[in-house]
C-alpha cells in the first residue's frame, strides 16, 4: 500500500504468481492521454514487486509524449485501448455494463471497470 493516487487502479496476481499493475483511463474516444496523466503510474509500477504494467483506456489516442515514455520503459507496458476492446472477438462473450458508468466502457467507474475486465478475462 502506497497511500494517496498512485495511479495503480488495480494490482492482479497471474496464475503463475506475478503481480500485475493495472490503470484504467476512461476518456472520450477523441480525447488524448498526455504523459502527465500516466507519469505516477510508471512511476509507482515500476517498483521491483511488479512484473508488467497494463493500460486500459477507451481512447485509441495516447499523446506523443505519453507514446515514447511508454516506449522507453525498461518493465513492460501492455496497452488496450478502445480499439483492442472494440475489435475483441472472445468466445462465449458477454456484454458487461457497469451501473452508474454513463458510457459503456467506463466513463466514470474505472476501478469497477477493471473488476469487470478481470472477471471476464477469467472466464
Amino acid at each position: 500500500r502506497w497511500g494517496g493516487d498512485t495511479g495503480i487502479e488495480l494490482a492482479a496476481r497471474t496464475r503463475t504468481g506475478e503481480l500485475w499493475a493495472i490503470q484504467s483511463k476512461a476518456h472520450h474516444p477523441d480525447r488524448s492521454i498526455p504523459k502527465r496523466e500516466l507519469d505516477s503510474f510508471l512511476s509507482e509500477s515500476s517498483r521491483e514487486v511488479f512484473s508488467y504494467r497494463l493500460l486500459i483506456a477507451s481512447t485509441d489516442d495516447i499523446g506523443r509524449n505519453a507514446r515514447r515514455t511508454i516506449d522507453a520503459q525498461e518493465k513492460p507496458v501492455g496497452l488496450v485501448l478502445r480499439g483492442d476492446l472494440l475489435a475483441a472477438e472472445v468466445r462465449g462473450s458477454r456484454t458487461a455494463m457497469i451501473a452508474g458508468a454513463g458510457h459503456w466502457m467506463f466513463d466514470q467507474a474505472p476501478q469497477a471497470f477493471c473488476k469487470v475486465v478481470l472477471e471476464f478475462l477469467a472466464g
